[in-house]
């Protein structure tokens, strides 16, 4: 019976205090989670999709815009073996889609990278490589 009765009065000391800090922790935790979820790269107060805009003569308005756009696409999915298909060649399909195509020097064999832009919003359209 003494067993029983000094467990009875040790176990809502130590019931409180593992309430106590379990509650503090969770607290803790939930800050340092909600604090890593809400960082950006972009302030909010810098981000205003109402204010967005495409231009007039969009987002892709000339030949050198377009050759810019598909380099830099190229360079992430081939990586810098695009540079051997210079000079890149660009062409207005219509009047909303800009094609873009590397090159092969004479007497080579191979495939060159091509993409499809859409003039208004650069939207990547397609992308492929030539075998």
């Amino acid at each position: 019976m003494r067993l029983n009765g000094t467990l009875r009065t040790k176990c809502p000391r130590f019931g409180l205090v593992s309430v106590l800090l379990i509650v503090a922790l969770a607290s803790i935790l939930s800050l340092s989670i909600r604090g890593n979820s809400s960082k950006s790269a972009i302030p909010p107060h810098e981000y205003r999709p109402e204010s967005f805009f495409l231009p007039d003569n969009g987002c892709v308005p000339d030949e050198n815009t377009a050759k810019r756009i598909a380099e830099a696409v190229w360079l992430s999915v081939y990586g810098d073996a695009i540079n051997q298909r210079k000079p890149f060649r660009a062409e207005l399909l219509g009047d909303s889609v800009w094609a873009v195509a590397g090159s092969l020097p004479e007497n080579m064999l191979g495939g060159v990278p091509y993409i499809e832009l859409r003039k208004e919003d650069a939207r990547i359209l397609g992308i492929g490589h030539g075998k």
